[in-house]
């Protein structure tokens, strides 16, 4: 009651310094962000308060772009998809032109950032480069940062992952460096926990969203806050954090329910959901899909919310053994993709259609789901060809690009050498030796080429299949190795290895030094296995696979053990706690690619159950 009081009073003198200064009070900077503030601590009082000075005051176009912005924000946040968009229509009749001021902007980085929501990712990219244009030559660096984290999910939707990177960590690191607001560091942050999540590198992503969420908290930012707070939740549950998963959505339910914010009407119950799921309580899971579906129409937008809770009511239906339900919910979800156009589409596609020959096999209909099996890897092999297709395109404009710098270098370099030697030639009127030094010249200009081909064709090799913190192989890496194995027909075995509960040893010691023993651990395993023989993988987080080219696993105990006291003697100096991990030995005896993958993924989930099972005895 107090806060709406304060907000009263200062929307009440904010008025009334419009109407004694008009255009100025606006121009200033400091007062729109102070403004923006009131707005994010108190969405739903200042709405209304919002309107009625833009009824009121005689306003410019610039302050009218910038009030009818921050209400269009705020029927976002609520859910009110229909009204959000007629306020950003109303700011959009006021932009004078597209080489607008600070306002303009403004409008333009927020009215992107629904465009994503919509799915409309074309627009939202169009709209971020004006906004950035704008900023950039009002040298607004804060702003800048904030149009950086909206362009990077973009980039993130649009699964540009290596230039999302790029541009989040610019801003990351602006924010790191610089005295700026929270409003600002949670929009970077929480863009960050978006590609972490996307990446399935949930460690890191967990560590931002409550970084993030914490942010929200102590500016008391609601409006930020609750989209931040969906980023966490999500990021749990996909982590099989469940109990932790289970008490976000709850708390993001309650707040729904005391502001009344259809949108977290559908996020909450949906989430929950989906917990439910993952804890096989099918019934129960229906009915908090269901309770979010009644809010869809309104609040949700984008199709592709709207395909994974199709998907996630046709798992649980086949749970049940409800076949019927289940397609037809399968095929709403198709029928959304088909009117779906984004560069995710064909995912949605393939999991769906996986999803729809999982519930047709699941009831005995096996001829059917052989047919959906089929339509699902052609769609696999198409978008491994157009990965591949993009990969051979920028190898070759690169060869293009250095074979036309070395030619240019190399002509000039020719011409000066021939112009001396021909002097010298027609001088002693010997043709011979000119054929042989146009001989060389070829040679040495080929051999040169051919270096910088190999060169950048290992420093590609390298950058797809390195991971960046331990230098060990990739799960891309250890995929194609295994692929060329099996084609092969030879023996081998793997062993899986992951770090008993790293996430607790992360919180007690930060996760600098938990980077730190993830570089010692990798070395450790480098001396205590032939890295000429056996490939060591670093296959997402703390876990990691050695691949051992030998059909027995003679020996591998024993190395085992050396890496267990190298590791211990390396991280005794660093940490009070003894680092300790688990291991099992999977033998290949024929099984196809897939098998294996699920086999490995058994492995460190099996690790994961006897870690949860100590705990619960304990």
């Amino acid at each position: 009651m107090q806060r709406q009081i304060f907000l009263c009073l200062a929307l009440f003198l904010f008025s009334v310094a419009l109407d004694c200064s008009a255009a100025p009070g606006m121009d200033e900077l400091p007062k729109r962000l102070t403004l923006e503030h009131q707005v994010l601590t108190s969405p739903i009082v200042s709405e209304s308060m919002l309107l009625n000075q833009i009824e009121n005051a005689k306003l410019t176009d610039s302050e009218k772009v910038y009030l009818y912005t921050l209400v269009a924000r705020i029927s976002f946040f609520k859910g009110e998809i229909g009204q959000a968009k007629l306020y950003f229509d109303k700011a959009k009749e006021h932009v004078v032109d597209s080489s607008g001021g600070w306002s303009t902007g403004y409008f333009y980085t927020y009215r992107a950032y629904f465009d994503i929501e919509q799915g409309n990712l074309d627009n939202a990219k169009s709209l971020i480069s004006a906004a950035k244009s704008i900023f950039e030559s009002l040298d607004d660096a804060e702003q800048l940062a904030r149009v950086a984290a909206i362009e990077g999910i973009i980039l993130i939707w649009r699964e540009e992952y290596s230039e999302s990177i790029k541009v989040l960590e610019d801003a990351h690191s602006y924010i790191l460096r610089n005295n700026v607001s929270a409003t600002t560091k949670l929009t970077v942050v929480d863009a960050l926990t978006a590609y972490y999540s996307s990446l399935k590198y949930y460690e890191k992503g967990i560590e931002l969203a409550y970084q993030a969420d914490s942010l929200a908290k102590l500016s008391n930012n609601i409006l930020d806050g609750l989209p931040a707070k969906y980023n966490l939740c999500m990021i749990l549950l996909r982590k099989e954090l469940l109990h932790e998963a289970q008490e976000c959505y709850s708390e993001m339910k309650d707040v729904s329910v005391q502001f009344d914010l259809p949108r977290y009407k559908f996020w909450a119950p949906s989430g929950l959901g989906k917990v439910a799921l993952a804890n096989k309580e099918y019934k129960k899971a229906l009915n908090y899909f269901e309770e979010a579906q009644l809010y869809e129409n309104t609040a949700i937008v984008n199709p592709a919310h709207l395909i994974v809770l199709r998907n996630n009511q046709a798992k649980a239906y086949s749970a049940l053994q409800q076949t019927n339900r289940a397609l037809d919910r399968v095929d709403d979800a198709l029928k959304l993709i088909e009117s779906y156009h984004s560069p995710l589409n064909n995912r949605y596609l393939r999991q769906t259609l996986r999803l729809k020959a999982n519930v047709l096999e699941n009831a005995k209909f096996f001829e059917r789901a052989a047919k959906v099996y089929a339509q699902y890897i052609d769609l696999l092999e198409e978008t491994e060809m157009e990965t591949k297709a993009i990969l051979e395109q920028e190898a070759k404009s690169f060869y293009e690009a250095e074979q036309h710098k070395l030619q240019l270098a190399l002509a000039d370099q020719k011409l000066a050498t021939q112009e001396v030697e021909l002097k010298k030639l027609q001088q002693e009127k010997s043709l011979t030796l000119a054929y042989i030094l146009v001989f060389i010249v070829t040679v040495f200009s080929a051999l040169i080429f051919w270096y910088f081909q190999r060169q950048f064709r290992l420093s590609k090799v390298q950058y797809f299949s390195k991971d960046p913190l331990t230098g060990l192989f990739n799960r891309l890496y250890l995929h194609n190795r295994l692929e060329k194995l099996i084609a092969d027909h030879k023996g081998f075995c793997l062993v899986t290895l992951d770090l008993y509960e790293f996430k607790k040893f992360n919180d007690k010691y930060g996760y600098l030094v938990g980077d730190e023993v993830l570089r010692q651990l990798a070395a450790a395993m480098k001396e205590s296995f032939r890295e000429s023989q056996d490939i060591i993988v670093r296959s997402g987080g703390e876990e990691f696979v050695i691949l051992c080219v030998s059909p027995s696993a003679e020996g591998v105990e024993a190395r085992l053990d050396t890496v267990k006291q190298k590791l211990l003697l390396k991280t005794k100096q660093m940490v009070d706690d003894e680092v300790k991990f688990n291991t099992k030995v999977i033998r290949y005896t024929h099984q196809g690619l897939t098998t294996l993958l699920v086999q490995i993924d058994n492995a460190f989930r099996g690790h994961s159950n006897r870690k949860q099972k100590s705990q619960n005895v304990a």
